[in-house]
């Protein structure tokens, strides 16, 4: 006997529609942006708190931006082993853990 393959969706999971989809990646892509440029927007500062020179300043960001480029092969991979809602959760939620961790740093 032959077996065919059920064709309806499983009710597993979150499944939202392409309008849902199109704005749950489009306002991650614009906490991403934002977070990207607040390092540059927060150099002097932090110069001037930690007396840091400048050319530390600018490996700092230099390595702030290979640690983007270099993380992004593995969630691309990644995103094909867990489901990219998931992925997407956890990194909020480490965003948003480090977020807070900074506004009680002392200085």
């Amino acid at each position: 006997p032959s077996v065919i393959a059920d064709s309806t969706p499983s009710k597993r999971g979150l499944h939202l529609g392409p309008v849902a989809l199109v704005t749950s990646f489009t306002l991650c892509n614009l906490l991403n942006y934002v977070d990207r440029g607040l390092v540059n927007g927060v150099l002097p500062t932090l110069g001037e708190d930690f007396h840091v020179s400048k050319t530390s300043l600018g490996l700092l960001t230099g390595a702030f931006m290979g640690g983007y480029c270099a993380l992004c092969p593995l969630f691309a991979y990644l995103s094909n082993v867990f489901p990219p809602f998931l992925l997407m959760g956890f990194g909020l939620s480490v965003w948003e853990v480090s977020a807070v961790m900074a506004a009680y740093a002392p200085s």
